[in-house]
């Protein structure tokens, strides 16, 4: 790249150009003048012209945003098959020694539009595209692109935009006015009239930005400064990454924004409830949703890394075709991608972004009908029916989430999903939304209220405890109640810590605590099996009475209070704390079983998981050992197809509140779960048959029946 290379315009990506230049005594290579119809030449191109000939029909029928691709070997041999062959092969031996390789994969790609590549079998990511040189002559002028000066960010954010809105429709706004939220920021004079504008009884369509916050707090509406931010706003005063999402409205042409920090009343506690309720609607009304992905704040842009960085070098490739007698100079552009590192969606990343780890920004993402989000590898385009990145990645965490999730929210024609799956999706959500993390923990539900207010118009009978829904199925609960802390072999006495500090939630929910959970019938948090691949085999107890009580006027936010009662058998035990060098493992022993629960559980088939160590922990010794009583109530067996167990049992650890021997007249917080595991067969008839020839752990122990009150 040259150093008086003129900087590429704004919103254009950097390039980058090598041209080989034949010295005067350098032999012109000659090779026949190959077919413009790719149907006459060897079968390698026949499958090639085959697969345009169907793009644009593929496209109109296409019901997902995924990129088409497909390919074929191609051996470069002394000689080539054909004539196209020959001057491919022509191609190859003027790349650098770093590219030069016998097998090569020539094939079609197409995500804003179709494309012949070639690409080095052996190095995956060594691929060039094939294009054609303004104003020279090429084989091919009617198939390879003409070269471009800059890859335009508003024509291919616009193209995708286009492309959903003509095959998916997941924008509603298409089909409906759009109401506006409650403020919206107006950017409809331009730079110089910036204003924050009441949005209630307005229409229009407006954009969401996803961001974090960061250490460095951004431009905030408060009761002080909200008529002033109504009157005007200037432009300087806006960090780096507002004024970005505000640029990417106004090329297209949308005149509202939304940003958190200034359509919400920060000081404003019951506008801050208020708003908060509103999240559904915010984001899933939304036109678009611009994620800053990888700014930690609102001060690092999202977009210099992605427009900055050189995304390819173009090599010029020259030779002399005869034909009829003649012989004419032709000219082949070869556009090779530059590879920037794994992207953040890939296994191979070592860090996820910061707005991927944000509780917040869970709901965000999934709300959204459409989002971009600008990496400094990609940029990636998210809507209900697939995910699709410049790389032309379809295997992507965000697809699992949002595809799935709006597929199986709406999994027959009439829009209403089985409530079976509405429930196993929901125990799906809460497993991923717990990876996330809160900068304060009592936003633990208010940061999931949105989600949960579209679960409730799905599931209108049920009734929204803190996290967990008492269904009229009386299963569903059950299930909902079996969530496990995801934990390591062995607890470290340095991470102990696992329940929040500020009361948050019930103990029976899991979002009392702050680490990651799952549940018996998940095998990850994003899994696409069906609800008849696992679920409740038999239950041990019954819930007679469940209730939250609300601290604010969110349904499904914040809540000060709560209780379960449980109708079920009670297995009294002694847990056993010993110290192993900086580990301390714990140990349960029932009254009446030989074998232990132990937290070493991957090598033992009776396992404990504490929901917080220090509910056990809190007066454990410095060195030997301490004994907690605890009483164990046996939940349920479960049966999962994806489990390499098949069978699993499990009981409820609860630790009394105050001190007395009548269990009914005492209150008891969750501290954990004890399961057993059995691999007897693969089918539930098998296990039917087979469990009667076996002790069972739960099922049969314990006769008399108590009323148990768990907070």
């Amino acid at each position: 790249m040259s150093d008086d290379r003129p900087e590429a315009p704004p919103g254009r990506l950097q390039t980058s150009m090598t041209v080989t230049r034949r010295a005067p005594e350098e032999e012109v290579v000659t090779i026949p003048a190959p077919p413009t119809d790719l149907r006459r030449a060897c079968e390698c191109w026949t499958k090639i012209a085959t697969w345009l000939s169907t793009y644009e029909e593929a496209e109109r029928r296409a019901t997902t945003t995924r990129s088409i691709r497909d390919e074929t070997r191609f051996y470069m041999g002394e000689e080539s098959c054909c004539a196209i062959c020959w001057m491919v092969r022509e191609c190859i031996t003027q790349l650098s020694e770093d590219d030069k390789s016998a097998h090569w994969l020539v094939g079609l790609f197409a995500v804003d539009y179709p494309y012949v590549f070639l690409k080095d079998y052996w190095l995956s990511y060594s691929e060039y595209r094939f294009a054609t040189l303004n104003g020279t002559l090429s084989p091919w002028e009617d198939v390879f692109p003409k070269t471009p000066e800059g890859v335009d960010i508003w024509e291919k954010i616009r193209r995708r935009i286009s492309r959903c809105d003509s095959l998916h429709q997941c924008y509603d706004g298409m089909l409906r006015q759009t109401a506006l939220p409650t403020r919206v920021v107006d950017i409809s004079g331009g730079r110089a009239n910036i204003h924050l504008r009441e949005g209630r009884g307005l229409h229009g369509r407006y954009i969401c930005l996803s961001h974090c916050w960061g250490s460095k707090l951004p431009l905030q509406t408060k009761s002080d400064n909200i008529q002033e931010h109504q009157r005007s706003m200037p432009w300087d005063a806006f960090p780096i990454v507002y004024k970005e999402v505000i640029s990417i409205s106004q090329h297209l042409g949308v005149d509202f924004v939304w940003i958190d920090s200034l359509c919400i009343i920060q000081d404003s506690e019951a506008d801050w409830v208020n708003e908060s309720q509103q999240m559904c609607e915010v984001y899933a009304n939304a036109y678009l949703t611009v994620a800053a992905t990888e700014s930690p704040d609102c001060s690092v842009s999202m977009m210099d890394g992605y427009l900055s960085e050189a995304r390819t070098e173009e090599k010029i490739v020259r030779f002399n075709m005869a034909q009829d007698g003649t012989t004419q100079e032709a000219t082949l552009m070869l556009v090779k991608e530059v590879y920037r590192g794994p992207h953040w969606h890939s296994s191979e990343a070592r860090e996820r972004p910061p707005l991927v780890s944000r509780a917040w920004a869970f709901q965000e993402e999934i709300l959204s009908p459409r989002l971009i989000c600008l990496t400094r590898a990609d940029l990636v385009w998210q809507c209900k029916r697939g995910t699709l990145c410049d790389c032309g990645a379809s295997e992507i965490a965000p697809e699992q989430v949002v595809e799935s999730f709006h597929h199986r929210m709406d999994v027959d024609s009439s829009g209403h999903a089985d409530r079976k799956q509405i429930a196993a999706l929901w125990r799906e959500v809460a497993s991923g939304y717990s990876r996330r993390k809160l900068t304060r923990d009592t936003d633990k539900l208010p940061a999931l209220s949105g989600l949960a207010q579209m679960f409730a118009r799905r599931r209108p009978e049920a009734t929204y405890l803190a996290g967990i829904w008492n269904d009229v199925d009386p299963a569903s609960l059950l299930l909902d109640l079996m969530w496990y802390r995801i934990s390591i072999n062995g607890i470290h006495w340095d991470q102990l810590l696992s329940r929040s500090q500020d009361w948050v939630a019930p103990t029976f929910s899991w979002a009392s605590i702050r680490e990651a959970i799952s549940f018996p019938t998940i095998s990850d948090p994003w899994d696409l099996r069906t609800y008849e691949d696992t679920g409740l085999h038999r239950a041990y107890v019954e819930i007679s009475e469940a209730h939250c009580e609300l601290s604010t006027s969110d349904s499904m936010g914040q809540v000060r209070s709560g209780f379960l009662k449980v109708k079920g058998r009670a297995l009294r035990g002694f847990v056993t704390v010993t110290l192993d060098g900086d580990t301390r493992r714990l140990r349960l022993q029932l009254e009446g079983l030989e074998g232990e629960f132990c937290s070493d559980y991957y090598s033992n088939k009776l396992g404990i998981v504490v929901d917080d160590p220090k509910d056990i922990l809190w007066e454990a010794p410095d060195g030997g050992e301490k004994k907690v009583e605890v009483v164990c109530v046996p939940w349920a067996r479960v049966w999962s197809d994806f489990s390499w167990y098949g069978s699993e049992e499990y009981a409820m650890v609860l630790h009394a509140v105050g001190k007395g021997d009548n269990i009914e007249s005492l209150e008891f917080n969750r501290v954990g779960m004890i399961f057993g595991r059995s691999k007897f067969g693969d089918t539930l008839e098998e296990l039917d048959a087979i469990w009667p020839k076996y002790p069972r752990l739960f099922e049969d122990r314990g006769e008399e029946v108590h009323t148990i009150t768990i907070v």
